[in-house]
């Protein structure tokens, strides 16, 4: 059974810590429990190609048909990408404390990295990686790697200021998630993260 397969327990526990500080991709590692490098490259791989091929098809769908577009093109896509960049013994999802798509709702552990980080990012010290070894509900080890999700300027025509998003994309917006909590952000705003786990 894969990574997606395991339910993960809310009192996943981190056995070790690595993190890098203001976007420094060589990880700082605590000496106590090191994640293993090959682990730690497949994690980084699945991030990396996630990260890439996401925001250049969402850039290229807000190229080609505006920002309707690019969010007709996350709501029908971009799930579907992200389990095509999880394999066997990797699980990848993109989480936020304010989504959207209610798919991207973090476990309890994902959420409180995510607070975390919202913490670093205020006071100016937001790692560009997190590396770290934690443990299934199952018992069994894994290697978390997180990597934080900035706002850029782009994003903003989906999600910005709500009175500043163009009335057919608001519409839209609620039409196809009248749950919606991704709008009211300013670029350089922590949007969220790639949260992947790796069997060691």
């Amino acid at each position: 059974m894969g990574l997606m397969g395991l339910v993960v327990s809310a009192s996943l526990v981190a056995c070790g810590t690595a993190e890098t500080r203001n976007g420094d991709t060589t990880p700082a590692v605590s000496a106590d429990t090191l994640p293993p490098a090959a682990a730690v490259a497949r994690a980084r791989s699945a991030a990396d190609g996630l990260g890439k091929e996401l925001q250049s098809k969402l850039f290229a769908a807000l190229d080609s048909g505006g920002p309707a577009h690019a969010i007709t093109y996350c709501a029908d896509s971009a799930q579907a990408l992200s389990e095509r960049h999880a394999s066997e013994g990797v699980y990848i999802r993109r989480v936020s404390l304010r989504v959207r798509n209610p798919v991207n709702r973090p476990d309890s552990a994902e959420e409180r990295e995510l607070r975390r980080l919202d913490s670093l990012k205020q006071a100016g010290a937001l790692p560009g990686e997190v590396v770290r070894m934690g443990r299934l509900a199952t018992g069994e080890s894994v290697v978390e790697y997180i990597r934080p999700i900035v706002a850029q300027e782009r994003c903003l025509a989906c999600h910005g200021s709500r009175d500043q998003l163009a009335p057919a994309v608001r519409t839209l917006i609620q039409t196809r998630y009248p749950d919606d909590q991704a709008t009211g952000y300013q670029a350089g705003d922590l949007r969220g993260m790639i949260s992947v786990r790796v069997r060691p």
